[in-house]
């Protein structure tokens, strides 16, 4: 379903005359938060079937970055909802990403392969130190998430 959609953006991208470089380039970056929490050293068993493991993964990771600001709302909300930690992950994979610290594709038959196919960018594992920079990161939205 998760490539249907994807897919979906891409075809809509290009209707309106955007089209996307599957391998990363231009911006555009697939990720897969399971891969970049077990890359950062997360223990990822069971956190999309056990609250109680989604909780725990949740305030672990907050607690490594406690130079991320997120509302205190938004920030419980995702020790209920895999779908929202996933996004907040998926955030910072993008960011560490146009830092230059995902894995691209090393060849140039890996880059052709990862033009049509399309490339996963999976984060070094020290990159969520790198991620803060100048502008302190901000995940916050115009309301918070109830």
């Amino acid at each position: 379903m998760t490539a249907l959609r994807l897919a979906h953006i891409f075809d809509s991208a290009a209707l309106h005359g955007r089209l996307v470089d599957r391998t990363g380039d231009g911006g555009t970056m697939e990720v897969y938060p399971a891969a970049a929490l077990t890359r950062w050293g997360f223990d990822i068993s069971g956190y999309k079937s056990v609250s109680d493991r989604l909780r725990a993964l949740a305030e672990a990771f907050f607690n490594r970055l406690p130079w991320l600001v997120i509302g205190p709302t938004t920030r419980e909300a995702c020790g209920r909802n895999d779908d929202l930690f996933d996004a907040v992950v998926s955030s910072l994979v993008a960011r560490a990403g146009r830092l230059g610290h995902t894995d691209p594709p090393q060849s140039a038959a890996m880059r052709e392969h990862a033009r049509r196919e399309g490339w996963i960018h999976v984060p070094s594992a020290e990159s969520l130190q790198c991620l803060v920079g100048r502008r302190q990161p901000s995940l916050s939205a115009p309301t918070d998430v109830a």
